[in-house]
């Protein structure tokens, strides 16, 4: 049975300028904090910093623990913070922690768009 540790970022929350550094999609480990690409990210943005208030928090909370009742995936635990969320959870199938990942992300983010009227 795989299990997961997920974390899922507010945008902009860790850019790659940050004291303790960054990751990558494209490089494993810990990256070094970049300032010049923490400079192109934030003049390529396409909006301000995103920081989550205590009802997002418990939105995103409460979308977790329904999104894996919904999947038969078990949520072993989830916290969200005013910009990340940590969740651990396990699944039965043969699906891909990566892909656990994103089918969290997105259905999250469209929970957070509904509750705030907005797409995206």
């Amino acid at each position: 049975m795989p299990v997961a540790h997920l974390i899922l970022h507010a945008y902009r929350s860790w850019n790659a300028d940050h004291p303790r550094g960054h990751y990558r999609t494209d490089a494993r480990g810990v990256q070094a904090p970049n300032k010049e690409l923490a400079e192109h990210r934030a003049a390529i943005a396409r909006n301000h910093a995103v920081t989550w208030a205590t009802p997002d928090q418990f939105l995103l909370v409460a979308t977790g623990r329904e999104l894996c009742g919904r999947r038969t995936w078990r949520m072993h635990g989830i916290v969200a913070t005013a910009n990340h969320v940590h969740a651990v959870a396990s699944w039965r199938t043969m699906e891909q922690p990566t892909d656990v990942q994103n089918v969290h992300k997105r259905i999250m983010g469209l929970e957070l768009a509904r509750a705030h009227g907005t797409t995206g």
